[in-house]
């Protein structure tokens, strides 16, 4: 009889005990809510650290509140290995995305960059948005990432390239060039004379519809005797527009 009351006993004061340490947890868990709600200053940071529970802060991201927690996560494994970079909207050609990466500290060579991205038929892939990746990251890796396409796919891209580099017959190369000052007229005249167009005026009226009569690019050019009239607009351009055009040689 004696056995089962010290039994009793026990069994009582361990559940009274349980109960305790839940109503002080839920206790605990109500006045932190209230303090993130009100900044009562109620409870610090730390000792919610200790508990294991996390604080909250509110910030904003594209105008929207969104809670971001702090205490009780993990921090990064290696986060002095990781680089970040943001493309704007204007930042999506491949000139430009090559510089900023570049400047980044993660290619040495832009223009080998830009060629790689046409030569993946990536040019319009371009993704706006701020980026977390590895300093050491491949060049094919950087373009995965900002072009959301995966890094496999644009792998066998570059094999099959590579595979069939040996296979091209070497295409024949015109030599140009376009004085400073040059008016659009004088431009159409010398790519006409060099046998890259056949038509002035309609090679001008495509310039004239999308605003380049006036940024013509002075230099030497050597292209592709084949090479189509958008991409020669494309060439001789300061910071051209997309050009909206079906025209071709």
């Amino acid at each position: 009889m004696s056995k089962n009351k010290i039994s009793d006993f026990f069994h009582f004061l361990f559940s009274r005990i349980t109960y305790l340490i839940i109503v002080a947890l839920l206790f605990i868990i109500i006045l932190s809510r209230l303090n993130n709600l009100f900044n009562l200053g109620l409870l610090e940071s730390e000792q919610l650290n200790k508990i294991g529970l996390q604080t909250e802060e509110e910030v904003k991201v594209d105008n929207k509140p969104v809670i971001v927690y702090e205490g009780g996560k993990p921090e990064p494994e290696n986060p002095e290995n990781m680089r970040f970079f943001t493309l704007k909207p204007e930042d999506v050609t491949p000139e430009k995305l090559s510089l900023i990466l570049k400047e980044e500290g993660f290619i040495q060579d832009p223009d080998s960059l830009v060629i790689l991205i046409d030569n993946l038929s990536l040019r319009n892939s371009i993704v706006p948005g701020y980026y977390e990746v590895p300093f050491d990251i491949s060049n094919l890796g950087l373009l995965s990432k900002v072009t959301g396409t995966p890094e496999e796919i644009l792998e066998l891209r570059k094999e099959m390239i590579d595979n069939n580099k040996g296979n091209e017959v070497p295409s024949e190369t015109v030599t140009f060039t376009i004085l400073e000052g040059s008016s659009a007229e004088n431009a159409a005249e010398i790519l006409k004379q060099a046998g890259l167009i056949q038509d002035s005026a309609s090679f001008i009226g495509i310039l004239n519809q999308n605003g380049l009569r006036d940024i013509i690019k002075p230099g030497e050019y050597t292209v592709d005797k084949n090479i189509k009239n958008l991409d020669l607009i494309e060439k001789i351009t300061i910071n051209p527009n997309e050009v909206q055009s079906e025209t071709s040689n």
